[in-house]
């Protein structure tokens, strides 16, 4: 059988061990949480340039749709002789004009909308991505921080052993 001095000492160093592994283990979870955080920032990065391609896309469909009821107007107006160039036929062009411009507008602070919501979603992600990589290094160091105490109060309580038996 062993001496208690062997066996505290033992004790000791498997507590220090544990310590370390434990705090291994967590800085090796942060590490992979930081990570998917930084994935996640990138698929929004990709979301932004999509929303910003779709509502582009969208803003187009608007303004070239609104181009074809304003040409429709006028030659319907056209058709039944009556002067584009000023009046109700003019005020009617004008109007729809305003009305698709709007919609074109609409669109726009929509896309825009979009894409600022997946900026703050991505900087979140990225701030959360830096708070893993922050946690995964105090980890580290909190790890080797309790295993030298742990190893500094096994050493005590050894001595303190030793003096009490002697």
């Amino acid at each position: 059988m062993c001496d208690p001095v062997t066996l505290m000492a033992i004790g000791t160093g498997v507590n220090v061990l544990g310590g370390l592994y434990q705090a291994s283990a967590q800085s090796a979870n942060a590490k992979f949480q930081a990570q998917i955080a930084l994935d996640n920032a990138a698929r929004t990065s990709e979301q932004m340039r999509d929303a910003s391609a779709r509502g582009a896309d969208e803003e187009r469909q608007v303004r070239a749709e609104g181009a074809r009821v304003v040409a429709d107007t006028r030659g319907a107006l056209a058709s039944n002789n009556m002067d584009l160039t000023f009046g109700s036929p003019l005020d009617t062009i004008l109007q729809t004009s305003m009305e698709i411009e709007r919609d074109a507008y609409r669109v726009k602070a929509n896309t825009a909308a979009e894409v600022r919501d997946l900026e703050i979603k991505k900087y979140n992600y990225l701030n959360q991505a830096s708070a893993y990589q922050a946690e995964a290094s105090n980890a580290q160091t909190a790890g080797l921080i309790a295993g030298v105490g742990t190893a500094l109060g096994g050493a005590s309580e050894v001595y303190k052993y030793k003096v009490s038996i002697e």
